[in-house]
């Protein structure tokens, strides 16, 4: 909703001619209250974000294989090609952080290449399947929408029960 103001000042600091007055040009202005009531409000956000490119998962671009991704199994993380393959052919295999936070809206967005097409290939809450956010069918670029469910923050790529498949971007 649009709401009138009988005064408003922004970059004002609350004397004549200061000289912390606002020079420039504002191009955009976005207000919330702090009650999260816009219906717009989560659209908005994700432009913001789009524009920014801000990415909230570390090195989703795998261009290291220490300290952000924890490897489960058999998982790999290949920085020449800039990928991770998750192979559930043997056991379940995983790769995951911690980056998101309970009741909140993502989007999530990869590609997928050497998807064997069998087995349970997933981006999921948790490692065994549990809150599964996307169950993966061939390759391509992927991107979805979920609000984050599970107590704790994980974000998982998952394989198991025979499926293998590489994660970039």
């Amino acid at each position: 909703s649009t709401s009138a103001f009988s005064n408003f000042q922004m970059g004002w600091h609350n004397a004549h001619n200061s000289v912390h007055n606002f020079a420039g040009k504002i191009s955009e202005m976005v207000f919330f209250s702090n009650q999260d009531s816009s219906p717009k409000r989560f659209e908005i956000e994700q432009n913001i974000i789009r524009h920014n490119d801000l990415n909230l998962v570390r090195n989703g671009d795998y261009s290291s294989d220490t300290g952000t991704w924890t490897k489960h199994n058999d998982a790999t993380i290949n920085t020449s090609t800039n990928s991770a393959t998750i192979n559930g052919t043997s056991q379940t295999t995983s790769i995951s952080q911690e980056a998101l936070v309970t009741g909140k809206t993502y989007i999530l967005t990869f590609d997928v290449t050497s998807d064997n097409g069998t087995g349970n290939r997933e981006v999921s809450n948790s490692d065994g399947g549990g809150g599964v956010y996307l169950n993966i069918t061939g390759n391509g670029s992927k991107s979805i929408v979920f609000t984050h469910t599970h107590s704790t923050g994980w974000l998982f790529f998952e394989a198991r029960s025979g499926g293998s498949f590489v994660v970039s971007n």
